[in-house]
């Protein structure tokens, strides 16, 4: 800790004007809690700061891409969802088909979730005509 003492020197008379006193930064605060300089944590799954020399703090903040299905979870500890059971859309139906897989709904529909997998998350369905009995 650096002290500086002004001393101003009149005739005989010492007479001390200030004494201030200069603290370093040891920490910054972020959202009420404080961190030492050069460290690191993250506030959230999704954002990572760290401690700067100024005592401010300097925060990353990931963006996630959409996933490529319809049952996509969140893992405490992980930014982004992922797709549990791979990449996959929904039917007609609402049942969910993998990527790349074709479904009979019924004896005139099927569906297929493209693969590679796109927005939007619906698959595609053709009907087929039943021929005519002569």
């Amino acid at each position: 800790m650096a002290k500086l003492i002004i001393v101003f020197m009149l005739p005989f008379v010492a007479i001390l004007a200030a004494k201030l006193t200069v603290q370093p930064i040891h920490m910054c605060e972020y959202q009420g809690h404080k961190f030492p300089i050069g460290s690191e944590y993250r506030p959230t799954d999704c954002t990572t700061c760290r401690c700067e020399s100024s005592g401010r703090p300097s925060c990353l903040i990931a963006d996630c891409f959409f996933v490529p299905c319809v049952d996509s979870v969140h893992i405490p500890g992980q930014c982004c969802n992922h797709c549990p059971t791979g990449n996959n859309c929904y039917a007609l139906n609402g049942k969910i088909i993998k990527a790349g897989s074709e479904i009979k709904i019924d004896d005139n529909t099927f569906c297929t979730c493209p693969a590679p997998w796109v927005r939007p998350n619906n698959a595609t369905c053709r009907k087929t005509l039943k021929k005519k009995k002569q």
